[in-house]
């Protein structure tokens, strides 16, 4: 018997490997005729080839000692072993409304005001996962009052750390909480942002305060003030400082209402709370946003340092950046399927590796490998292999697709 080996890079290299299997079989040989001496006849012609198959035997009795048909030729053997490169996901689309309200400015920690500690950790977080995300900003409210400007601060764009610094150093702290003003900017940007195929999109609400800044009627302002175009502050000479009607009523439901329906636009809010005190409105925020943390509660992500909001910035990009990409179709051997993620063999481990799932159409990486591939962004060189299955099985025809 004879022993066929095969390596994946000679498989590569010649496109199969290993012993044909069987196709239309050639036309037997022609049986030689007996010799009356007893002597063995003239052995038949071979078979013309099949397609890859073997030449079936003479028919018995067509010959004497004469030799059958012999093996088919043409038609190539055939191998499942190949390897595909796969583009990473394209990296998702991040908008950061930060809340800059007065009270930001009031409460210190260590000599510093919350705004400061904050904005701080934000031009660090931004700088470390920019690789990772697009990301943009929108800091509320646009004035010292109530008002938002309709606008975003930075568009949301690869590489946009040095936008975000700039506008951040840029600013200080003051003004009321107009969340519900805020999220109903942020839904519409991201509602008309184009995004790569098959991007995701997601917004982050950073707040330390209930929303407030919410009044039935038209606005009402101090004498020697006008309402502001926006009609949420009141003006003076240019200068917004003065709330309608005082600005302070609570507007939990109406900051609710729009994160529910950022997230029912396939836009997920994650909410970050940076203040102690605030666990119901804040847990409403989030569960209405469509992100909720896990395990909660609290359903948001608690943030009262610069290396807590670093953690759950840490949290929220495993849960925002892809770890998976789905196969066009099944490998033909399950359990011979190899991944390389940087040219390093990832192990198949539900730990710390990557998974199958069960309809063979989809790779997820978990734990370390994820984190592997979140880091490397869009620089990872991802690269699956489908190994030869046993003889008999139909090898793959096409490529991998990383379409979700």
């Amino acid at each position: 018997m004879r022993l066929l080996l095969c390596s994946v890079s000679l498989c590569l290299a010649l496109g199969a490997c290993g012993p044909s299997l069987p196709g239309d079989a050639g036309s037997a040989g022609a049986g030689g005729k007996q010799d009356p001496s007893g002597r063995g006849g003239a052995g038949g012609l071979a078979g013309s080839g099949g397609a890859g198959g073997r030449a079936l035997p003479p028919p018995p009795g067509a010959s004497g000692a004469g030799v059958g048909g012999g093996m088919g030729t043409g038609g190539g053997p055939t191998c499942g072993a190949e390897t595909f490169r796969v583009e990473p996901p394209p990296p998702p689309s991040v908008l950061v409304v930060f809340d800059k309200s007065g009270s930001m400015a009031q409460r210190m920690v260590a000599g510093a005001t919350m705004w400061q500690i904050m904005r701080t950790a934000m031009k660090s977080i931004v700088m470390n996962l920019q690789g990772q995300m697009r990301f943009g900003l929108q800091l509320f409210p646009g004035d010292p009052g109530c008002g938002t400007g309709g606008q975003v601060d930075v568009a949301v764009a690869e590489n946009a750390f040095a936008a975000i610094t700039q506008k951040l150093d840029a600013t200080e702290a003051a003004g009321g909480t107009p969340t519900r003003l805020a999220m109903r900017t942020a839904r519409a940007y991201m509602a008309g942002l184009a995004v790569p195929p098959r991007g995701k999109k997601a917004i982050l609400l950073l707040t330390d305060g209930e929303p407030n800044c919410h009044w039935d009627g038209p606005c009402v302002c101090p004498t020697g003030f006008s309402p502001s175009p926006s009609g949420t502050s009141c003006c003076r000479n240019g200068a917004c400082t003065y709330f309608c009607n005082g600005g302070d009523q609570l507007d939990v439901a109406g900051a609710a209402s729009e994160l529910s329906a950022s997230a029912g636009a396939q836009t997920p809010v994650y909410v970050i709370g940076m203040a102690a005190g605030l666990e119901d409105s804040l847990n409403r925020l989030a569960q209405a946003g469509g992100a909720p943390r896990s395990p909660g509660p609290p359903y948001y992500y608690e943030a009262t340092s610069a290396s807590s909001l670093e953690a759950a910035m840490t949290a929220i990009a495993k849960q925002i950046v892809p770890c998976e990409f789905t196969l066009v179709r099944p490998p033909p051997a399950r359990d011979d399927v190899i991944l390389r993620v940087g040219g390093q063999v990832v192990p198949r481990d539900t730990a710390d590796g990557w998974m199958l799932s069960s309809d063979g159409l989809k790779i997820t990486l978990v734990g370390a490998a994820c984190q592997q591939l979140q880091t490397l962004g869009q620089s990872a060189d991802i690269q699956v292999t489908f190994n030869c299955p046993p003889v008999g099985i139909e090898a793959p025809q096409g490529a991998v697709d990383d379409r979700r």
